[in-house]
């Protein structure tokens, strides 16, 4: 049988019992023929156990050749023995080959369908776990994502369980289905927000906007919504998927970042601007000051001179807080209890404050020690007391609050775009009930010149002032406000452990001993105004308008200490103490600016250490500085360069 099989050109193979044709139908065949005779014994119910372990697609066909001697009972009896198992066909012998042919060929045929059917019940199985795998992955990145991913239907209502939509604003499925949604945006962007999903539905292009969406907490976060459009294989609309990120901490971070380069403008603004007034207003006070010694009390002009006097003290202090914004003034810090500066403070202020507003202080008493200048710290205190005062017109309450406070990794994720120092610090809040500011007003709060005050009533320079102080002095001050609801400024200063600073007594200005000293100013208005203070402090005086003639004197007298301007036409200072160096190593040397000394020290014009007087001076301030020069001279006996540290 094989052999005519073979020659009809159908592939086969013998097997010499059951057990070998189960052997085979497991490893996998097309059609099985067995003649009744091999079916002896056990054969049936082998038979019946192979086949019912086929996968669910398979129905092996199976043709039994009936024996001759076969009976309608005896075909009947085996036809039950397969039962279970349809696909079975019997042939009576003899047979005609043509008849055995068209019968294997047409079992064939019905087994190539069964074969079609497992790869495509295969080919759906893989799909459908691929489409399980991609959905719970969808799902995973979903819940992990900080983004909030959302989908709609081809007219734009939610469908279905935007968890994460829901999660992030706390609406129910009911809340934010269809157009629901659009609740949780902030009134004030809601319309603009509808306006771009419209125009995007319209038009079936991309969508974006950037809007306040409401959290779960109440509070309104900044967010940019994306969406686009999704089509079928012909090119229907068939829903959107979009999602919606957090930018609040971004968007912080940028104004952050740009307040910090205004900042740094006006401060580059602020050191030339300081260089022309100081030098300026270096002469105007000087020599009004020797003008008014020489007026009696009663003289007619000596009221005109005070107050020009009063005028450019007025400028200067200008320029100061011009400085002290940009962290460019020199400070004298010492260790201070804030409790005191504030209770002592209390006294002046209860004055210009007036009676409509009530002064309240609390003050914790384990708030602990600072290091700070105190003249600045309580100029920090005025400037917000001021501020605080014009808010409240009609009368109202205000309030000085001291306590200790962890600035830890939580708070600084509170305000992003600065660096926060982990560690203890001191807090002051002072807080009023006046009408408070709007977003628009607390972003540009510390920028200077800025003001919400009449013309005339404001330099713009408060708050800014005090913000340079505070940032100076290693800390940090922040606004919170709402409209009608009053404004509260808090101070962070780091806490220190050391005890307070015992307060120096005041110090006379001393005179000096016929010492020489070369003056080294090409401003003439300044250096005229040190030759006549030191001439008349005690000491002989050597005058040079430029780097170049003062070295000349250095060389043809005999100089006890040189008071140098740092930027002069033909060298620096620094220049020209490095030539001195040449001819008088030991002499030593007395700084002057109008630019700041922070700023000259950053520049590299002379070292952190190096003795340095800022414009503009007084009398007795030059003469303290200068006799301290010769007296460190003294008890050093040869003092080292600053330019040589």
């Amino acid at each position: 049988m094989v052999a005519t099989l073979s020659q009809s050109g159908l592939k086969s193979s013998g097997c010499s019992d059951v057990a070998a044709l189960c052997a085979a139908i497991e490893e996998g065949v097309g059609v099985a023929v067995i003649a009744e005779e091999a079916l002896g014994g056990n054969g049936p119910d082998l038979l019946d156990t192979t086949l019912a372990s086929q996968p669910s697609w398979s129905d092996l066909p199976l043709v039994i050749l009936l024996a001759g001697s076969a009976t309608l009972a005896s075909s009947h009896a085996l036809l039950s023995c397969f039962a279970r198992h349809g696909n079975v066909t019997m042939l009576e012998r003899p047979l005609r080959t043509v008849a055995l042919i068209s019968t294997i060929q047409a079992a064939l045929r019905a087994r190539h369908r069964q074969y079609e059917v497992r790869d495509h019940l295969s080919q759906r199985a893989q799909a459908q776990a691929a489409l399980e795998r991609s959905e719970s992955r969808y799902r995973s990145l979903t819940l992990a994502s900080a983004s909030i991913v959302w989908t709609t239907d081809a007219e734009g209502a939610f469908q279905g369980d935007a968890f994460s939509w829901g999660k992030y604003t706390g609406q129910s499925q009911p809340e934010y289905t269809d157009w629901g949604w659009l609740e949780a945006i902030h009134p004030e962007d809601r319309e603009a927000t509808a306006a771009a999903w419209r125009r995007a539905l319209e038009r079936q292009e991309a969508y974006y906007a950037e809007y306040r969406l409401r959290r779960a907490d109440g509070h309104y976060r900044r967010v940019t919504s994306r969406g686009v459009p999704v089509r079928d294989a012909e090119g229907n609309l068939v829903e959107w998927v979009g999602a919606c990120t957090d930018v609040e901490d971004e968007r912080r971070a940028a104004d952050h970042l740009r307040q910090t380069q205004r900042i740094e403008a006006v401060g580059n603004l602020a050191g030339g601007v300081a260089h022309e007034v100081n030098n300026m207003m270096t002469a105007v006070i000087g020599f009004g000051g020797f003008v008014l010694k020489g007026l009696s009390e009663a003289h007619p002009h000596r009221s005109d001179v005070s107050e020009m006097v009063k005028a450019a003290t007025r400028a200067a202090g200008i320029t100061r807080q011009l400085l002290a914004f940009t962290r460019q003034q020199v400070l004298q810090p010492s260790v201070l209890d804030l409790n005191t500066v504030v209770t002592d403070l209390a006294r002046m202020l209860g004055g210009f404050l007036g009676a409509d507003i009530q002064l309240a202080l609390r003050l914790d008493p384990a708030t602990g020690r600072v290091r700070a200048d105190r003249g600045q710290l309580e100029q920090v205190i005025v400037n917000l007391a001021l501020n605080a005062r014009h808010a409240m017109e009609a009368g109202g309450r205000l309030a000085l609050e001291t306590t200790s406070v962890m600035l830890d990794e939580w708070y600084a994720l509170g305000h992003p775009g600065t660096t926060i120092e982990h560690g203890q610090y001191v807090a002051l809040s002072v807080t009023d009930t006046g009408v408070g500011m709007d977003a628009a007003t607390r972003a540009r709060a510390f920028e200077p010149f800025f003001t919400t005050k009449p013309l005339g009533q404001g330099t713009g320079l408060g708050l800014p002032t005090a913000y340079g102080i505070v940032k100076q002095s290693g800390g940090y001050i922040w606004l919170y406000s709402e409209p009608g609801h009053g404004t509260s400024a808090k101070v962070y200063l780091p806490r220190v452990s050391e005890p307070v600073s015992r307060p120096s007594g005041p110090v006379v200005a001393p005179r000096g001993q016929g010492e020489t000293i070369l003056v080294v100013e090409d401003e003439e208005a300044v250096r005229t105004l040190a030759h006549r203070t030191l001439e008349e402090a005690g000491y002989k005086v050597l005058a040079a308008a430029s780097g170049r003639t003062g070295l000349e004197l250095l060389l043809s007298a005999e100089v006890d200490a040189v008071l140098c301007d740092l930027i002069l036409p033909d060298m620096t200072g620094h220049e020209l103490v490095r030539s001195a160096g040449a001819i008088r190593p030991d002499i030593p040397v007395l700084y002057m600016s109008g630019y700041p000394g922070r700023e000259m020290v950053e520049r590299g014009l002379i070292a952190d250490d190096a003795p340095f007087i800022e414009k503009p001076f007084t009398s007795d301030g030059l003469a303290i500085s200068v006799r301290g020069l010769l007296k460190q001279k003294q008890v050093t006996g040869r003092r080292r360069s600053p330019l040589q540290s």
